[in-house]
């Protein structure tokens, strides 16, 4: 199924369906020849890929308790993002000059979401198994720690809402450049 996808991605990804007039018999065929052969290194490496993480994560299925909790706050996010952003870009890489930059450009940014989404679910995951734990052997520890961020988290509140920033006036504040 992954082949049939990469396959079809690449005969897609074509450059030489715009009707243009090749000049030789070899110009004719070259696109057709590197649309079908692109995706047999990309299925292969994404398999080694996968083994890898099935490789990574054998050894927590022995510890049924914490290595599940492991198996999902990190072998989601790689399994999920990591393989198929390589194998896509490594299809886009091998399809080289016989694919249009507005194909490549999207699957290039897709491999990059990608990525972004599996880190995201790590970090969310790690955060909401293992922050709990966290928080309860530093209040242990420190039982200050909780009022003290209480408070310095209500006086940081109250500073910002006194800022020019927020004087009431309905001004428009420049946006943040990180999201436009």
């Amino acid at each position: 199924m992954v082949f049939v996808s990469l396959w079809l991605l690449s005969l897609c990804g074509m450059r030489r369906w715009t009707g243009d007039k090749p000049a030789s018999r070899w110009e004719q065929v070259k696109p057709w020849l590197t649309a079908f052969l692109a995706p047999f290194p990309c299925v292969f490496i994404l398999h080694l890929l996968l083994c890898a993480i099935m490789l990574l994560l054998h050894p927590w299925a022995g510890n049924p308790g914490d290595g599940a909790v492991l198996a999902v706050c990190r072998g989601a996010g790689l399994g999920a993002s990591t393989p198929y952003s390589l194998a896509i870009n490594l299809l886009n890489g091998m399809m080289g000059r016989e694919s249009t930059e507005d194909v490549r450009e999207w699957w290039s940014c897709l491999g990059a979401w990608m990525v972004i989404y599996g880190l995201a679910w790590m970090a969310v995951a790690l955060a909401a198994v293992y922050g709990p734990v966290i928080a309860e052997k530093i209040v242990q520890t420190r039982p200050w720690t909780l009022g003290g961020s209480w408070i310095g988290t209500t006086i940081a509140g109250l500073l910002a809402g006194n800022s020019q920033r927020t004087d009431g006036q309905g001004k428009r504040l420049k946006r943040n450049k990180l999201w436009c």
